[in-house]
C-alpha cells in the first residue's frame, strides 16, 4: 500500500530544480545540494537558507531523509529506504514506491502535496557514517517516473560530498510581457544562466519551441557553444513581435551537458489591439421600469485606449431595438485618438413585464472589428405596489364561523378565505395583504402555511405552535386570482383568526398608497429600562417618535418588532394608533405566563395630540390586555409613508419560497451556535438588482438553551449588529416571527444567535424594490439612516409627560 508513507511526506514546490546550500564553516570542500529537473522545473542551483539529511527508521529498515528548508518556493522531503532487512550502500538500485525484500523505497514531494514516486532508480556514489545514526557524507543521482508526475525528475543530491556535479541556473523561470501590442516589436528582455554544482557547463543551442515559437526570436546569444566556469554567466535575448490579441506561451530551452541535457525558460506575452476601444459601461441595467413608460436616459461612453486612431461606422442595434431607443449619438463616424471618448444615450421604454436586452454595436477599424454595448431592462406593472394602512379589522375566526364555516381546521385542511371587498380592502387592484394570524387550542405540534388561492402550495411555514399553543405572526400574502388566500394546517385540529391590518394594490405609478423606508433597526422603547416597572394589567401608553420634521407629517404607519417580556399572567398587547377611544377590538400579540413572545407589525400612526412638546410627531399607543403586568420592548425597522417622500420602496409580492434551512445546510448556512453570526444569500431570482429588502418568516427550530435572534444586513461598511431582536425562543421551542430585513449591497443578510445551538428556516413571501418614478438616492437604501428620538412613553417618557394609564 502507498498511503502510509505518503502520509509521512512533507512539500517541494513546482518552481525549483535545484536547491544549494552555503558550507558550514567546516566542509569548505564539500557539496550539499539538491537538484530536480524535469516535471517539476528545468532550473537549477537555487539557492535556499540550510538543508538537513538525517536518519531514521520505516518498518524496521534504516531510511534517509532529507528536508530542504527555505522560502515557501523551495521545501523539500526526499526518502530513500533500502530492501526489507537490507542496508544501504554504494550501487545503482531500483526503486518502487515502498521498500520489499528485492527493491529500495524512494519517494519525492512538493508543496501542494503531489508525488512521484511510481518507480525510478538511484545511483549512491558515496554514503560515510561518522555515527550508526549520524551519516557524513552522501551523493547520489535519482530518476523518478510517476503519471502524475509526466516526464519524471531526475537530479542529484551532495550532502557534505566532495564529488562534484554539473548544474545550472537561471535567474528567472518565465519571461513575461503584458500590454504589448499587437503587430509592433515588444521590449526586449533577457535570461541569465550560470553554472551551480562546482564543476564547468558546456552549452548547446538555443531553441524556442511550441504553437507560438514564431513571435520569440532570439535576437541575442552569448551562451550556445560556451562552456562557463563557476562564477562565469551568459544571457540569451528574445524581442518578441505578437500577432494577435491572445496570450501566447512558448519554452525557450538551451542544451547543456547536464540532467536532462539542458534547461528551460517560459515565454508568455499578452497583446492588446493597438486600436483598442472599450465602453463604460459595457452593460447598461435600467433596472426596473414602468411598461410603457420612457425611461430617463443612460448613456455609455467609449474610449480609444491603443496608440493607433480608432474609427467608428455607423452603430445600430443587433436583432432589433427592441423597447430601447438611441438619443444622442456621438460617435457614429467618429475617428479617437488614444484617450479620445465619444458617448451614445440610450432610453428604454418596457413593452412588457421581465427582462429584456439588446446589444448596441459599431463596427470599429481594429482587429475584433466591432465594440458593443449592451442594454438591459426589467419590464414592470401591477406587481409593484404601494401600501395602504388599514385599521385593524377581524375577517377570519374559525371559533365563531367568521369568513369560514364554524369548526377548526383539521389535519390536512385548509380554509380558503376571501381577502377582497372585506375589512376595508377594495374589491379589486390588490396585490397582497397584511395579515396578523393567530392560532389557538391546536390539539398537537404543528404550523401553518398561508399562500395564494390557486396556486400550488409551497413548502413553507408562515406560523408554528406547539399543542394548547395561542400565538400569532403578522402573514403578508399575495392574494390569489379568485381573490382569496389559503389557510393550509399540517396536523391536529386547530382554531385559526386572522384580523386584516393593510394591502398592497397595484397602480400606473401614481403615489397613491404608501411607499417603505427601511432603516437602522433599532430599540427604541424597553419598559426595562425606560420605566424600570411594567406595563400594568389593562393599561396602555402612547410611544412619540420624532423623525425630523421634514418626515414626520407623511409617516402613516411603523414597521415594529414588539415584544412582551416577562409577562405575570397570560394575555395580549393591542397596537394601534393611539387615538383615544380607538383602540380595535384585536390583538396584536399573545402571550402566556412567563414567556417572552415577540410579533412584527405594521402599526398606523396618528399625529401626536397629548402635548404641545410632540405636536405633529408621528405615535402610536400600545394596550396590555392581561389583568397582570408584563414588560414591552418596541424595535423599529422602518416606516410608510404618504407616497410624497423621495426614496421610497414598492413591495413586489411572490410565491412563498425558502431560501435557507439549517437543518439541511440549504442557503449555505449551518446550524448556528452560540454567539454565532452566520450570513445567507438568496439567489437573484428572489433578491435581483433593485432588491433593498425582503419580507421574510424566520423559523427557529428546537434551540438548546433560551436565546434571541436578530437580522441585519450584511457586509455594509460601518453597520455593526443592532442591539435588537427578532425572534425569542426557549429551549426546544420552534417559533417563528416575521421579518422585513434589508440586504447587504452582495445580497446577503446576517443572523446572529445568542445563546445555545439553533436550526433557522428562512421563507420569503416578498420584496422591496426600487422604484425608478420616486426620485432620492436608491444607494441610501442599504439602509437609510434617519434621526428617531423617542420622545414621550409611560411615566418616565423623556418629553416628562405621563402617558400610561
Amino acid at each position: 500500500m502507498r498511503t502510509p508513507l505518503r502520509a509521512l511526506l512533507g512539500v517541494l514546490t513546482l518552481i525549483t530544480a535545484a536547491i544549494v546550500v552555503p558550507q558550514p564553516a567546516h566542509a569548505a570542500a564539500t557539496y550539499t545540494a539538491f537538484t530536480a529537473s524535469g516535471y517539476y522545473r528545468n532550473v537549477e542551483a537555487v539557492q535556499a537558507p540550510n538543508m538537513y539529511l538525517g536518519v531514521s527508521t520505516y518498518q524496521g529498515n534504516v531510511m534517509l531523509d532529507l528536508m530542504g528548508l527555505g522560502d515557501d518556493r523551495f521545501n523539500i522531503r526526499f526518502y530513500v529506504v533500502p530492501p526489507t532487512g537490507s542496508t544501504l550502500g554504494v550501487g545503482t538500485f531500483t526503486t518502487q514506491p515502498n521498500a520489499d525484500p528485492s527493491s529500495h523505497g524512494m519517494r519525492l514531494t512538493h508543496a501542494n502535496g503531489q508525488w512521484c514516486d511510481d518507480s525510478g532508480t538511484i545511483t549512491i556514489h558515496e554514503l560515510t557514517w561518522s555515527s550508526p545514526t549520524e551519516i557524513a557524507g552522501f551523493a547520489a543521482t535519482y530518476s523518478l517516473t510517476d503519471t502524475l508526475c509526466p516526464g519524471g525528475v531526475t537530479g542529484e543530491i551532495r550532502w557534505h560530498s566532495a564529488l562534484g556535479y554539473r548544474s545550472i541556473s537561471t535567474d528567472t523561470s518565465v519571461l513575461t510581457w503584458n500590454n504589448a501590442w499587437a503587430g509592433q516589436q515588444a521590449p526586449p528582455q533577457s535570461v541569465t544562466f550560470a553554472p551551480a554544482g562546482g564543476a564547468p557547463v558546456t552549452l548547446g543551442a538555443a531553441t524556442v519551441s511550441g504553437t507560438s515559437a514564431g513571435i520569440y526570436p532570439i535576437t541575442g546569444n552569448t551562451c550556445t557553444d560556451v562552456t562557463l566556469n563557476v562564477g562565469e554567466t551568459c544571457t540569451i535575448t528574445i524581442t518578441p513581435f505578437p500577432t494577435g490579441t491572445y496570450n501566447t506561451p512558448a519554452k525557450l530551452t538551451l542544451a547543456a551537458n547536464v540532467a536532462l541535457g539542458g534547461i528551460s525558460v517560459d515565454l508568455n506575452i499578452g497583446a492588446l489591439d493597438p486600436r483598442h476601444v472599450y465602453a463604460t459601461p459595457g452593460n447598461v441595467h435600467f433596472g426596473n421600469r414602468l411598461v410603457g413608460v420612457t425611461s430617463a436616459p443612460e448613456t455609455v461612453t467609449f474610449t480609444a485606449y491603443g496608440p493607433l486612431g480608432v474609427t467608428f461606422g455607423a452603430g445600430t442595434f443587433i436583432g432589433g431595438k427592441g423597447p430601447f431607443a438611441v438619443v444622442t449619438d456621438g460617435c457614429s463616424g467618429k475617428t479617437l485618438a488614444q484617450d479620445e471618448t465619444c458617448s451614445v444615450s440610450f432610453t428604454v421604454k418596457p413593452t412588457a413585464i421581465g427582462p429584456e436586452g439588446v446589444s448596441y454595436r459599431f463596427p470599429v477599424n481594429n482587429l475584433s472589428q466591432v465594440v458593443d454595448a449592451r442594454l438591459e431592462v426589467y419590464g414592470i406593472s401591477g406587481e409593484i405596489s404601494t401600501y395602504h394602512q388599514l385599521p385593524p379589522q377581524r375577517i377570519l375566526d374559525t371559533r365563531s364561523g367568521l369568513g369560514t364555516p364554524k369548526a377548526p381546521i383539521g389535519p390536512g385542511g385548509q380554509v380558503q378565505l376571501s381577502v377582497l371587498g372585506v375589512g376595508g380592502v377594495p374589491a379589486s387592484g390588490v396585490t397582497a395583504v397584511v395579515l396578523n394570524v393567530t392560532v389557538t387550542a391546536p390539539t398537537t405540534d404543528g404550523y401553518l402555511t398561508v399562500y395564494p388561492t390557486g396556486s400550488t402550495r409551497p413548502t413553507v411555514s408562515s406560523l408554528n405552535f406547539a399543542k394548547g399553543w395561542t400565538g400569532a405572526n403578522s402573514v403578508t400574502a399575495a392574494v390569489g386570482a379568485t381573490g382569496k388566500v389559503s389557510f393550509f394546517n399540517a396536523s391536529g385540529n386547530t382554531h385559526v383568526i386572522a384580523d386584516v391590518v393593510g394591502y398592497y394594490q397595484a397602480d400606473s405609478g401614481a403615489a397613491d398608497g404608501g411607499q417603505y423606508h427601511p432603516l437602522n433597526a433599532q430599540r427604541v422603547f424597553d419598559s426595562r429600562e425606560d420605566w424600570g416597572v411594567q406595563l400594568g394589567g389593562l393599561e396602555d401608553f402612547h410611544l412619540i417618535l420624532d423623525f425630523e420634521s421634514s418626515a414626520n407629517p407623511h409617516i402613516t404607519a411603523w414597521a415594529v418588532n414588539i415584544t412582551a417580556a416577562s409577562p405575570k399572567g397570560g394575555g395580549f398587547l393591542t397596537a394601534w394608533d393611539g387615538k383615544e377611544g380607538q383602540r380595535p377590538g384585536t390583538s396584536t400579540l399573545n402571550f402566556a405566563t412567563g414567556k417572552t413572545v415577540p410579533n412584527m407589525a405594521i402599526v398606523p400612526v396618528s399625529e401626536c395630540d397629548i402635548d404641545p412638546e410632540c405636536t405633529g410627531m408621528p405615535m402610536i399607543g400600545i394596550y396590555n390586555g392581561a389583568l397582570a403586568g408584563v414588560d414591552v420592548i418596541v424595535d423599529i425597522v422602518g416606516y410608510f409613508d404618504d407616497g410624497i417622500l423621495d426614496g421610497g420602496l414598492r413591495f413586489q409580492p411572490a410565491p412563498p419560497t425558502r431560501i435557507a434551512d439549517t437543518r439541511s445546510g440549504f442557503g449555505g448556512a449551518g446550524t448556528l451556535g452560540g454567539n454565532t453570526i452566520k450570513k445567507i444569500t438568496p439567489a437573484m431570482t428572489v433578491a435581483w438588482a433593485d432588491t433593498r429588502a425582503l419580507v421574510m418568516n424566520v423559523t427557529a427550530v428546537a434551540p438548546s438553551k433560551s436565546t434571541y435572534l436578530t437580522l441585519w444586513p450584511a457586509e455594509v461598511a460601518g453597520l455593526p449588529k443592532p442591539t435588537v431582536s427578532n425572534l425569542n425562543p426557549v429551549a426546544g421551542q420552534t417559533v417563528a416571527n416575521a421579518s422585513i430585513t434589508v440586504i447587504g449591497p452582495n445580497r446577503g443578510i446576517n443572523i446572529y444567535n445568542y445563546n445555545g445551538s439553533t436550526n433557522v428556516i428562512v421563507d420569503v413571501v416578498g420584496s422591496f424594490v426600487i422604484w425608478p418614478l420616486t426620485g432620492g438616492d436608491p444607494n441610501a437604501l442599504r439602509p437609510s439612516a434617519a434621526t428617531i428620538t423617542a420622545r414621550s412613553a409611560g411615566t418616565a417618557g423623556i418629553s416628562g409627560v405621563s402617558t400610561r394609564r
